[in-house]
């Protein structure tokens, strides 16, 4: 069959044999792509019927879209048989790879964690597996699992002799499938869980736990017999995987994990431990005996540390309960009376106990700006109330157990402390008060609970010639009230000459109001004199990295976040103690998509100040990163339980927004809104959700309103969508011209004002844009979203008629969030463009499926699409209220309403 065409595809050779038939390396010519191309025997299409169920469960498998799991991107019919098209994977399949044994824990539980997480992703979409095996399993080049044959092996015959085909339809391959599905009950995603089970136990032991050479016998051990425990057979593998596995391999589905997020979860913990579990520290001895037993003078206790001296487990089934000793450490001594001894190490213990004060409770500080009462005549009285609420800050960091909420996340709420403690879910607030003279300060500074109660106050004078003395002056007040909590080591003090610290405060003060006639350079250049003069002062190096954070979102250059990065790894080596410096590191690191720099300095924080509750939302935004919405807005959900803030409703409302799940985010919001009516970034989010699937007429006039109060960029911008959606292209495309005379770097304005110039029928500005666009992601290094700027730059080769880059460019950002409701429905408007209608087909009904709003489908390039069945189904499903007056009179033409 070689160079024989099936569509676009021109077959080069054959990589296989299958039970549906044979497997092909082909070439997209299209795409200019190969692709992996398998073509089913005759014989596996007995009928109109089964075709058509197959084409349907096809396009089913290939809305899955996630890095462990084999990508189909088309299939094709005809007379002598079906063809279905996917991608070409390099590398060898599990199966061989464990013919030389089995894997090393570390990489076994990697590669179990991995394939879990592809069950996970396919279960939440309703698709099983139902032949799990490792032969299903390819393992790449760069040593990472692709699940093949996803949501098809149900109906596709097997080679292997020990398969079951009922009426043509394979129920499964005997060693690895579920006692449910041997016996021909119905089969849910738990028996893709149990035939995990029997691949994690392969991979861990190099055995199968049930297979024998007799098909019978191995379906009787699948449905009866108990497995060996793994740490039976493999005496390092830790009892908690081995008891996961045999959890997964209960007989019973409802005994089983209920999902396999719980696996997945539940392999992630192991996997940091796994190699102190698997090598064990030595403890030195000096003579071997056997386990507890003693002789004369010498006697033989368990080794102390970690592990536990010795435990009793019972395994499931009727196996019997049996000790399980650790090494023992024998020490040669004189007899002694130990009876004595004990007694007094008894009293010792007790005495210690009774005497060493119970630890103060972990607490959570709100440090708000201090109010002026009476500013007097004291010029820079913003930089006295600057300089004070720093080194407040600075006073709770110092202390063990208290932790300082961020000041911006404080500013977003006002009231009094009561009010600002519940905004906060903070245990207390520390509030100040400014009383000026000419030369000096009167300030008070008070310790209030959440219920308003006061702990302590403390008032002091400072000189407002003095700033430097004046923070010091307030550190040491605010740790005095503090002082039942232990300073930590290693405090970095103020290594800064006065006149230094009193610049420091003008060009922190400058970079907070942002004025015009100041640029970021000028502030670059004031700060790095400062830190030449005073080299060891942390907090210039942080002002530094904070100021070209923000300089490199307007320049997009990626000198910017080095100079970024640089600054802050100065900083550490300053103050190694000190959260500040990581807190920024991991903010940068994030933004220039580093996402191992940023988990190792969430690693550290977590080591410098264990129980921080920023932690958990900063963990969530890099799993997000890493395309693990789920758990990410699990760990949100934990902040939200553990600290239910007005910030952290915010963050997993916006969350939330960003993956679909509309519904929770505006029950979220509406929570955050009757606790704070006034919240601004509330209100706005609410506003996007409405435009992203709600109405876009109610969006707009929410936008209007908001605008009223802040002219914000992106406020206009998502006015001028409304626009567009509304129909009214040349509103929005004028819109859009404004914002980009404001931000002319910005490839998202650059291309949302080509779309809107291309509807409003400009089609050669609209080209020219388009190609903008591309040189202005090819100019920015990192962006705080890289996967967006896949998108946009795969649209815009879209338009310009690229097909071949655009393809390439949407599939990788497929691949990198496959989870991505927004992904899913840009990848849409790509296919749609290119004329790709399958493909554009596929990715709608993820994005629609998902909630995303039908009012995004009725752009032009999707006409083609709004005719398929299936999508006009789901369009009329999700469709809602229209977004307009005038949209209810066509209501009756809605099919063709854009």
């Amino acid at each position: 069959m070689q160079n024989e065409a099936w569509g676009p595809y021109r077959i080069e050779e054959r990589l296989g044999t299958g039970g549906m038939g044979e497997v092909y390396r082909a070439y997209d010519s299209r795409l200019d792509r190969w692709v992996a191309l398998k073509i089913i025997r005759p014989d596996a299409n007995a009928s109109r019927k089964a075709r058509d169920r197959f084409r349907r469960e096809a396009r089913s498998a290939a809305s899955l879209s996630h890095p462990t799991v084999l990508q189909i991107f088309d299939i094709i019919e005809r007379d002598d048989g079906d063809g279905i098209v996917m991608e070409l994977v390099e590398g060898e399949t599990l199966g061989r790879l464990l013919k030389r044994g089995p894997l090393e824990l570390d990489r076994a539980l990697r590669l179990a964690r991995e394939i879990a997480e592809g069950l996970a992703a396919a279960h939440a979409r309703e698709i099983i597996h139902r032949d799990l095996k490792a032969e299903n399993v390819m393992i790449t080049p760069d040593d990472h699992p692709k699940i093949l044959d996803f949501g098809l092996a149900k109906r596709i015959g097997l080679t292997d002799e020990q398969s079951i085909s009922i009426e043509g339809r394979v129920v499964g391959t005997s060693h690895a499938m579920s006692p449910e599905q041997a016996q021909g009950f119905e089969v849910d995603h738990r028996s893709d869980l149990f035939s995990f089970g029997t691949l994690l136990y392969e991979m861990v032991t190099g055995k199968s736990p049930f297979r024998r050479p007799a098909l019978a016998e191995t379906l009787t051990r699948v449905c009866v017999h108990r497995q060996t425990p793994v740490e039976d057979l493999r005496p390092e593998v830790p009892t908690e995987l081995s008891e996961l596995i045999d959890s997964v391999l209960q007989k019973k589905p409802d005994d089983r994990p209920q999902n396999a997020k719980e696996v997945v979860l539940a392999l992630r913990q192991m996997e940091p431990a796994v190699s102190a579990t698997i090598n064990p520290i030595s403890y030195p001895t000096m003579v071997d005996m056997p386990r507890a037993t003693a002789t004369g003078s010498m006697v033989s206790i368990p080794a102390t540390g970690s592990a536990e001296a010795s435990r009793t487990r019972t395994l499931p089934g009727d196996r019997g309960t049996e000790s399980l000793w650790y090494r023992t450490v024998t020490l040669v001594r004189r007899p002694m009376a130990w009876g004595s001894a004990l007694a007094v190490l008894a009293v010792a213990t007790i005495s210690l106990t009774v005497l060493r004060p119970s630890p103060p409770p972990t607490i959570t500080v709100a440090v708000t700006a201090p109010e002026i009462t009476d500013a007097g005549r004291v010029p820079e009285i913003e930089l006295v109330r600057s300089g004070l609420r720093l080194a407040a800050v600075q006073a709770i960091l110092d202390r063990e157990g208290v932790f300082a909420l961020a000041t911006d996340r404080v500013d977003t709420v006002t009231g009094t402390s009561e009010e600002v403690a519940a905004a906060t879910a903070s245990e207390e607030v520390l509030a100040s008060e400014l009383r000026c003279e000419e030369v000096r300060c009167r300030v008070t500074i008070s310790r209030v609970t959440a219920r308003g109660a006061i702990l302590g106050v403390e008032g002091f004078d400072v000189p407002t010639d003095d700033l430097l003395l004046m923070s010091q002056t307030m550190t040491n007040r605010v740790s005095q009230l503090y002082g039942e909590y232990p300073t930590r080591s290693g405090v970095d003090r103020l290594q800064v000459r006065p006149e230094d610290y009193e610049d420091f405060l003008r060009v922190r003060e400058t970079f907070l109001r942002r004025p015009e006639e100041v640029t970021l350079e000028d502030l670059l250049d004031r700060v790095d004199r400062i830190a030449e003069r005073s080299p060891r002062f942390a907090p210039i190096h942080l002002l530094k990295a904070e100021i070209a954070r923000t300089y490199f979102n307007t320049t997009r250059e990626r000198s910017d976040l080095e100079r970024a990065l640089t600054a802050i790894g100065t900083a550490r080596e300053i103050a190694p103690e000190d959260p500040r410096p990581l807190y920024s590191q991991v903010v940068v690191a994030l933004d220039s998509d580093r996402l191992e720099v940023a988990e190792a300095a969430i690693d550290d924080l977590e080591r410098v100040r264990p129980g921080d509750p920023r932690i958990l939302a900063l963990r969530a935004i890099l799993l997000e990163k890493r395309n693990q919405p789920g758990e990410a807005l699990e760990l949100l959900e934990a902040a939200v339980r553990q600290r239910p803030s007005v910030s952290n409703l915010f963050d997993l409302a916006n969350m939330e927004s960003r993956h679909g799940r509309f519904d929770a985010a505006r029950s979220h919001l509406e929570e955050l809104l009757e606790r704070f009516p006034g919240s601004f970034n509330a209100r706005k989010l609410l506003a996007n959700i409405e435009l992203q699937n709600g109405s876009a007429e109610r969006a707009a006039g929410l936008y209007r309103e908001l605008l009223e109060i802040s002219p914000d960029a992106d406020l206009l911008t998502n006015l001028s969508v409304a626009f567009l959606l509304l129909g009214q292209y040349e509103d929005a495309a004028a819109t859009f011209e404004r914002l980009r005379e404001r931000q002319p770097n910005s490839a998202i304005v650059t291309l949302n004002l080509a779309d809107a110039k291309l509807l409003a029928g400009q089609q050669e500005e609209a080209r020219e844009l388009y190609r903008q666009v591309i040189e202005l992601v090819d100019r920015d290094p990192a962006g705080e979203d890289p996967v967006q700027f896949l998108t946009m730059k795969a649209q815009a080769y879209a338009h310009l008629g690229e097909s071949h880059a655009a393809a390439r460019l949407i599939q990788e950002a497929l691949q990198t969030a496959s989870e991505s409701t927004q992904v899913a429905y840009e990848a849409a408007v790509t296919y749609a463009v290119m004329g790709e209608t399958f493909t554009a087909s596929t990715n709608a009904e993820r994005a629609l499926e998902r909630g995303f709003d039908p009012k995004w489908f009725r752009f032009p390039w999707f006409d083609d699409l709004r005719e398929l069945p299936e999508l006009r189904e789901l369009l009329a499903q999700g469709s809602g209220a229209p977004d307009s007056e005038a949209e209810k009179a066509e209501a009756p033409d809605s099919e063709t309403a854009r």
